[in-house]
């Protein structure tokens, strides 16, 4: 990103980064959440699905971003 990253994209660079970390973290987390599948009403199960699908959002959004920004070049 530093050194080979034109000024003027690397805010693009950075949400492409950061939708890509959310989107490993998503798995993750509902990953965590099968683990808790028998009892739904858990706490556990819900924070994990919940966290899961937050990250989830927000990198499709970034994504969204990028995709306006990559088709208006």
């Amino acid at each position: 990103l530093l050194n080979r990253t034109a000024e003027e994209h690397k805010d693009e660079v950075q949400k492409l980064l950061q939708a890509a970390s959310l989107l490993v973290d998503a798995s993750r987390s509902l990953g965590s959440a099968v683990l808790y599948i028998d009892d739904k009403e858990s706490n556990e199960f819900k924070n994990f699905l919940n966290g899961g699908k937050e990250r989830t959002n927000t990198a499709l959004q970034l994504i969204a971003q990028l995709r306006s920004f990559i088709s208006g070049l």
